[in-house]
C-alpha cells in the first residue's frame, strides 16, 4: 500500500511538472503576450471584486486596470520610450502595483529600491540606472531628499500625494488621462526578451544588489505563481513587507492571478492583517498567526521565528520560494524544486 502511495505521489508530481513545462512553453512561444494581457483578463474576470487592499484605499480589478492605463498614457505623453528606466520609490500600496503594470505595458523598465538603502547607496543606484523620471510617494520624500544630496544625475522628480515642496504632483497628472484600454499606436509591441523590471535590494550591511526580470518571465510568474503556491479564487492573501525584494514586489500576483484579493501591509507601520487564508512574509515573524490561515508563504532569506500559534494552524509549514539568476537563466526555487523560467533560445539576452 505504501509503495502504491509513493508511486502515485511521484506520478502526480511528474504530471504537474509536465503540465507546468507545457504552460511555460506556450507563454514563451507567444512573445507578444505580457503582463498587460494578464491584467486585462483579471479585469474582465474580476471587475468589481477587490484586488488590492492598502491602508488607505482598495482597488477593484477594474480600478487596477484603469490606474495602469493612466500610468501607461502618462509615460507615453512624457516621452518614455521602450527600454527607458523610470524609478518608483513607493511603500507597499495598491498604486505601486498599478504603476508597475502600466509602465511595463508601454515597454518602460521600472526600477524600485529598498527603503533600507543608505542615501549614498540609493543615489549610486539612481546614478547607474539613470532614469529620466523618478516618482516618489509623499511618505518617502524625506528619504529621496537625503539621497538627492549625493545624486549627480539629472532627472525629473514627481511626487504622489500632497507635499510642501515644488515637485509636480503625479497623482494630479494621472487624473487627466483616459483609463480605457490602450489601442492603436499606444498599444506598443512588446517582446519577451525586453527588460522591464529592476529591483535594488539592500543585502547584508546595506550593500545594494540588483535583481531584474524581462517581459517574458515576468508574465510567466504573474500567470503561474498562484498555481505553484496553491492559491484559489476563494483565498485572501496578505503580503507583509519588511524588505523590498523582487519576490515581495511580485507576491500580489499569487492572489490576483486567481481573482482573489491581496492586502498589502508595511511591517514598519503595523496594520490589521485582515483574515488571510494565505500569508506572505519576507522576514522573521514573531506575532501569532491568524486563525483563518491555511497557507504560510515566505521569501525570507533567514528562518522564520514563529511565535506559538493556535492548534488549528499548528501544522502549517512555510512554503518557501525565491528567484535567482544563473548566468542568463532565471530560476524559481519553490521548496525543493528548481524551476527554470524559459525563454525562446534566440530571444534570450541578459
Amino acid at each position: 500500500m505504501k509503495s502504491l502511495m509513493r508511486w502515485t505521489a511521484k506520478w502526480s508530481e511528474a504530471r504537474a511538472v509536465k503540465s507546468l513545462d507545457a504552460r511555460f512553453a506556450a507563454i514563451a512561444a507567444a512573445p507578444d503576450r505580457t503582463l498587460r494581457d494578464e491584467v486585462e483578463e483579471w479585469a474582465a474576470e474580476g471587475r468589481d471584486r477587490p484586488a488590492l487592499i492598502g491602508p488607505d484605499e482598495t482597488l477593484a480589478f477594474r480600478d487596477l486596470y484603469a490606474r495602469a492605463n493612466r500610468w501607461a498614457r502618462w509615460a507615453i505623453v512624457h516621452g518614455v520610450e521602450p527600454g527607458d528606466p523610470v524609478v518608483l520609490l513607493f511603500p507597499p500600496r495598491p498604486e505601486r502595483f498599478a504603476a508597475l503594470v502600466g509602465l511595463t505595458a508601454v515597454g518602460a523598465v521600472v526600477g524600485f529600491a529598498d527603503p533600507r538603502l543608505a542615501p549614498e547607496a540609493l543615489a549610486a543606484a539612481l546614478g547607474v540606472i539613470r532614469p529620466t523620471h523618478v516618482v516618489v510617494d509623499a511618505t518617502r520624500l524625506d528619504r529621496f531628499e537625503a539621497a538627492a544630496a549625493h545624486l549627480r544625475h539629472a532627472c525629473t522628480v514627481w511626487v504622489h500625494g500632497p507635499h510642501s515642496m515644488a515637485y509636480q504632483r503625479i497623482d494630479e497628472a494621472l487624473a487627466e488621462f483616459s483609463a480605457v484600454r490602450l489601442i492603436g499606436r499606444d498599444r506598443r509591441p512588446l517582446d519577451h526578451a525586453d527588460p522591464c523590471l529592476l529591483v535594488v535590494e539592500a543585502r547584508a550591511g546595506g550593500r545594494p544588489h540588483v535583481e531584474r526580470l524581462d517581459q517574458g518571465r515576468l508574465t510567466m510568474l504573474a500567470a503561474e505563481l498562484a498555481e505553484l503556491i496553491g492559491a484559489t479564487r476563494d483565498d485572501r492573501l496578505t503580503v507583509v513587507e519588511d524588505t523590498l525584494t523582487l519576490e515581495t514586489l511580485l507576491a500580489p500576483a499569487i492572489a490576483l492571478a486567481r481573482g482573489a484579493p491581496c492586502r498589502l501591509c508595511d511591517a514598519r507601520r503595523p496594520a490589521p492583517l485582515g483574515e488571510p487564508t494565505i500569508l506572505h512574509l519576507d522576514a522573521a515573524w514573531r506575532e501569532p498567526l491568524p486563525l483563518s490561515l491555511r497557507l504560510l508563504v515566505t521569501s525570507a532569506r533567514e528562518p522564520l521565528a514563529l511565535a506559538e500559534i493556535a492548534d488549528v494552524v499548528a501544522e502549517i509549514r512555510p512554503r518557501r520560494w525565491r528567484l535567482s539568476h544563473e548566468d542568463e537563466r532565471i530560476v524559481l526555487e519553490l521548496e525543493d524544486r528548481r524551476i527554470v523560467l524559459p525563454l525562446a533560445a534566440d530571444a534570450i539576452r541578459s
